[in-house]
């Protein structure tokens, strides 16, 4: 594994990510526990599914290996994050929109009824936070899917 360093996206200098490890066959990301946790985390949030598909979007990868370290116990648990192409289509239209602070005129994402609510929410205006719950709700039953992985 090698240690990493900025990627640019490869058609839009507005994005770009540093994941914590890469190998030619997966990223990885290292999350260390707060001083004085009990134990690392059992399951990733919406966030990490985000940030590890967005650091996939940038490096080519596929995979993402998550990995949560707990310091003083030295201990860790690992998760297994695959690159969904519709989460990164979806974020980064959303994303485009708010920096450069254009309403959304057209949606057309109606795979799932999250993605479907969405749309009606944010037709005719700026993404902002209140106008995303529906795209956070999509991301947290995602990130409820993530399975843990065991290394033997």
């Amino acid at each position: 594994m090698s240690s990493c360093g900025f990627f640019r996206h490869h058609s839009d200098p507005n994005y770009g990510a540093s994941p914590d490890g890469f190998t030619e066959a997966f990223l990885v990301e290292v999350k260390t526990r707060a001083e004085n946790a009990e134990a690392p985390l059992e399951n990733v949030t919406g966030s990490h599914v985000i940030q590890t598909n967005f650091q996939m979007c940038c490096t080519g990868g596929e995979i993402t290996f998550l990995q949560s370290y707990l310091p003083e116990k030295k201990c860790s648990n690992f998760f297994f994050i695959k690159r969904n192409n519709l989460l990164i289509d979806v974020m980064k239209e959303i994303t485009d929109h708010i920096l450069k602070h254009e309403v959304v005129t057209e949606w057309h994402h109606e795979e799932n009824s999250h993605l479907t609510r969405l749309g009606k929410q944010l037709l005719g205006n700026v993404p902002n936070f209140d106008s995303l719950r529906n795209f956070r709700s999509w991301v947290n039953c995602m990130a409820k899917q993530v399975q843990k992985v065991v290394f033997r």
